[in-house]
């Protein structure tokens, strides 16, 4: 799977999702995340009950070469810190 076309130099690109429950319930922890990002799609999967978004950030992923697969990431907050786990 190629990566989504962005025409931009910036290539720090990444797949995540944020569950619903999270969205509702901590939205200042969702808000606190989305200001590094520049969101670029974003899916409402209601069978895993989440949004997937695709989004670019130099602060949280790391460079993707064009023609390469976008990476998924885990989002985690601590200590009031927002974390980017990849996991592929």
């Amino acid at each position: 799977m190629l990566a989504h076309s962005v025409r931009s130099s910036n290539r720090h690109i990444g797949v995540f999702d944020i569950s619903l429950d999270v969205i509702e319930n901590h939205p200042d922890h969702v808000k606190d995340l989305i200001v590094d990002l520049i969101i670029i799609r974003a899916e409402c999967l209601y069978a895993e009950n989440v949004i997937r978004y695709t989004a670019i950030s130099d602060k949280l992923f790391d460079n993707v070469k064009v023609g390469y697969q976008t990476p998924k990431y885990q989002i985690i907050r601590k200590e009031n810190k927002i974390i980017a786990n990849r996991l592929e």
